[in-house]
């Protein structure tokens, strides 16, 4: 879910109803469509992502990446995110029960040897 239109791709604004968040409370959706994240494998497209005007911050659900292939694992707090082919997304810290990502924040690094 995201309230941030310029992310999502594709809009489809056919799709109204209203989606429960955490605090119990109701927020109306106002379409669906793609949004597109960088990632230390390079950018990757999720679908079907909720356009939620009110929401104050951006929600993926596990579910979610789930239903898009996606691979979760969780252990010691942390929770690496990994593409049907098995390359590491990003990996997130556990942070009041919630695993943040700054999307834009997520570091590309290489090794080199001689």
């Amino acid at each position: 879910m995201t309230a941030d239109l310029r992310l999502v791709k594709d809009l489809d604004t056919s799709f109204l109803f209203k989606v429960r968040v955490g605090n119990g409370e109701y927020m109306k959706v106002e379409g669906k469509g793609a949004i597109e994240v960088e990632t230390i494998s390079g950018t990757k497209t999720l679908k079907n992502m909720l356009y939620v005007p009110k929401i104050n911050q951006n929600l993926v659900s596990v579910g979610q990446l789930l239903e898009s292939d996606y691979s979760l694992s969780f252990n010691d707090g942390m929770c690496d995110i990994r593409d049907k082919k098995g390359i590491l997304l990003l990996s997130a810290k556990m942070v009041n029960r919630s695993f943040n990502v700054n999307w834009k924040k997520v570091c590309l690094s290489a090794n080199t040897c001689v």
